[in-house]
């Protein structure tokens, strides 16, 4: 049986890795097959197949079917249905996720969600009714190596499009969720445990543990638990569902074997049991039924069932059906990061449970059970992360006893008090965050340590090294093997993305929405052209979400030259985090740059032309041409290597193209053009595109921006002049690597796979309709 289950979860990954599904006639004649096929032993194998392929292929094609239709124009729209968690309040207002109402089966069976933001209002509690008007977008994501895949995040958790509310009298939400709805319980316990706990960045913490409000969480909470490996307190995860069914076990237990239940028929285990399943399906349900929570409440099930059928509590197999009944009820689990963490715990958990010896002291085998756990864990965290932790066990081996003896069980007991005795379930609530609050003193301790470090790896092959150099490490230690295994972890954490040639180099043009951020490594040097923006309302800027993990994913530990090309708040935007995050040898700005406070650049005007490797870097423009403004005062760098040229130049204007070519002409002349300003109007004269005469076109813009760029006229103006134009809003990240063999062209957005990866739609009219505009 379980090899079918694996065949049936790896059909169901593949149907939604593919680009595209089996049309819904096929896969629901599939089905059928599959169902023939399974009553023959011998072509069971090949029915979970099929099973699975077709079962993906459904939901994907039913998904796409309930994709709201998005106007190019931009035109708001009314929008109606029932907020699906807590809503988080941000500047420029409350965002949350937003079920409209399913019409039909296919509808209900997409379950697509939309992703809002900007309700000027206060924000919605879980299950409330709204009816807005709003700007619809593709629910699209920046595309870069090194970063998260978002388009995958939101297709796990079905969120099909975006949506910007815009000012109208009829936009409004109300709280009109059943009573006995866990949405509006989840919505009261959250206004009680604010009242309960004075502190507001601990009460966050309680609301997170108690009904999974991770809303009101600030970096600061993420980046302690990060660092130490215990991010998995801050959510509701199994452990706390297990522990939340143990306590009603034990509890039911007692209370079944009371004077005048004794004698009843009916043996206290069973009862104990029922209690334990209904407790953690209780729980799961204030948890709002996240992946993590759904499983550990069907593990608690199928452990019941086992235990009162006589056969072993928790096995491999009891976490294969789970995960095939999850995978059934929802495939598009099976793309989220969340499930296979969970999963994976669970399954590296009962491995070691079977090898720990009873006769060791419990300290021990505590050690041995988190330090095979942080072990097993690596390779996913490092493929999902791209780091790992090292100090997870030690603050593990602290926090997970703490949580699991004191935190937890005093906000268990305040959610069973709450409804009885409002005081006595502050007092807990609020015993619960002091609590914290000495733990999160202790994990900040051993954050600041020498030993707090982080394991990076970085490239597919030092995944797999690292993932066999642990694998060698928990066989048995009389192999000899362990040894080998510390090697190949160690070579997996020292893999990095292979340089550019001795005499080459690479430029990668990130995609940071509607702005620029150049990184050009030759064999020995990085240099980053342009930070990104600044994302408002959010406060957050491409340097810390972009710019800073692409470089670290490259494995730049230091940047030899940061050129900023002007001071507008889409190429400047990022440059406080990169700097943050990266030292810098040496800054380059215009003269009359508006820098952030603490950054002092050297200015262009007049610096000296240098060469890293074989490539030179020559300045060709400065502030005294062109004009006076800001844009054509933009830093102008022309990268020369022995395989060609790439000209970087910023957002210059017409006046300031013809002065290039006046004082410049035949240097201008690149096989690789950074298009100025965006592709916009206002630049990519035709004298200039004559000059530079590009085989490629590269333009940094932002999908559906409220620019309307790159404009029509000026692709097809390089277009005709041969050139191959490549767009950021279109393609995603784009390398280009110079070397003897040509120049090489790669496209993030070109190597993905999977339903969620489309393309983008033409900008069209002036609005902004997306998160990234």
């Amino acid at each position: 049986m379980q090899r079918q289950i694996l065949l049936y979860l790896i059909a169901i990954t593949g149907g939604l890795l593919v680009p595209h599904a089996l049309p819904l006639a096929v896969a629901c004649a599939g089905l059928v097959l599959a169902a023939a096929l399974a009553l023959p032993p011998r072509t069971r194998a090949l029915a979970a197949l099929l099973a699975g392929l077709a079962w993906s292929s459904i939901h994907v094609d039913a998904y796409r079917g309930a994709l709201p239709a998005i106007d190019a124009r931009g035109s708001a729209v009314a929008i109606r249905g029932r907020v699906v968690d807590f809503a988080r309040d941000v500047a420029g207002g409350a965002s949350f996720e937003l079920m409209p109402p399913a019409q039909g089966f296919g509808a209900r069976l997409a379950a697509v969600r939309i992703a809002v933001r900007g309700y000027p209002g206060p924000p919605p509690p879980p299950g409330a009714w709204c009816e807005l008007r709003v700007v619809i977008g593709a629910a699209r994501g920046l595309a870069n190596r090194g970063v998260s895949d978002r388009e995958r995040a939101w297709a796990a958790r079905r969120i099909g499009a975006t949506a910007r509310v815009v000012p109208h009298p009829a936009n409004r939400c109300a709280a009109i969720a059943p009573r006995a709805s866990f949405a509006r319980w989840r919505a009261w316990l959250s206004r009680a445990i604010d009242a309960a706990v004075v502190d507001p960045r601990h009460a966050a913490v309680v609301r997170a543990l108690a009904i999974a409000d991770r809303s009101t969480l600030d970096d600061a909470h993420w980046e302690l638990v990060r660092a130490t490996g215990t991010a998995h307190l801050l959510a509701i995860s199994g452990l706390h569902v297990a522990l939340a069914a143990a306590l009603a076990f034990v509890v039911c237990r007692i209370l079944a074997g009371l004077p005048g239940w004794r004698y009843q028929a009916y043996p206290a285990v069973r009862l104990a049991w029922f209690g334990a399943v209904a407790a953690a399906a209780l729980y799961a349900g204030l948890a709002g039924f996240g992946v993590p929570a759904r499983r550990a409440a069907l593990m608690v099930a199928l452990a019941a069932a086992a235990a009162l059928g006589g056969r072993r509590v928790l096995s491999i197999e009891h976490l294969l059906i789970a995960l095939a009944v999850m995978a059934t009820l929802d495939p598009f689990a099976l793309l989220g990061e969340g499930l296979w963490l969970s999963f994976g715990a669970v399954a590296i958990l009962l491995w070691q449970g079977s090898r720990v010896g009873r006769a060791r002291p419990a300290w021990l085998r505590a050690w041995r059970v988190h330090l095979a756990l942080a072990a097993g864990m690596a390779p996913l965290i490092a493929a999902i992360f791209g780091t790992v932790p090292l100090l997870a066990p030690v603050a593990n081996l602290v926090a997970v006893p703490w949580c699991s003896v004191l935190v937890v069980p005093l906000v268990f007991a305040g959610i069973v008090l709450a409804p009885l005795n409002n005081l006595a379930a502050s007092l807990a609530w609020d015993m619960a965050a002091r609590l914290w609050s000495w733990l999160e003193g202790v994990l900040d301790m051993l954050a600041s340590v020498p030993l707090a470090v982080t394991l990076e790896v970085l490239t597919l092959p030092g995944l797999v090294l690292l993932a066999l150099g642990m694998l060698l490490c928990a066989l048995p230690r009389g192999l000899g093997l362990r040894r080998l295994g510390l090697l190949l972890i160690l070579a997996g954490a020292g893999a990095r993305e292979s340089a550019a040639p001795w005499d080459g180099f690479e430029a990668r043009v990130l995609d940071v929405g509607q702005g620029l951020a150049v990184v050009v490594r030759t064999a020995h040097h990085v240099l980053l052209y342009d930070t990104g923006p600044r994302w408002w309302p959010s406060g957050d800027d491409a340097g810390r979400a972009v710019v800073a993990p692409a470089l670290r994913q490259l494995g730049v530990a230091q940047l030899d030259a940061v050129v900023v090309s002007h001071s507008d708040g889409d190429h400047v935007g990022g440059l406080r985090s990169v700097l943050a995050a990266v030292a810098a040898a040496r800054v380059h700005a215009p003269r009359a740059a508006a820098l952030p406070a603490g950054v002092t650049a050297t200015p262009c005007e007049g610096a000296a032309d240098w060469q890293w490797d074989g490539v030179s870097f020559r300045w060709l423009h400065a502030g005294a041409l062109g004009g006076g403004t800001r844009n054509d005062g933009s830093c102008v760098l022309l990268v020369t290597s022995a395989h060609g040229r790439l000209l970087l130049s910023g957002d210059i204007e017409r006046r300031a193209e013809a002065a290039l070519v006046s004082r410049h002409a035949a240097a201008l002349a690149a096989e690789v053009l950074l298009v100025p300003h965006h592709g916009s109007a206002t630049s990519s004269s035709r004298t200039f595109v004559a000059a530079v005469a590009p085989r490629h076109a590269v333009i940094a813009s932002g999908h559906r921006n409220r620019y309307g760029l790159p404009d029509a006229a000026v692709v097809a103006r390089y277009r005709a002049a041969g050139a191959q134009v490549l767009d950021t809003a279109r393609d995603g990240a784009i390398t280009l690597r110079f070397a003897a063999s040509g120049i090489d062209v790669h496209t993030e957005r070109g190597a993905r796979i999977g339903f969620w990866s489309r393309p983008a739609t033409a900008a069209a009219g002036k609005s902004c309709a997306t998160f990234d505009c």
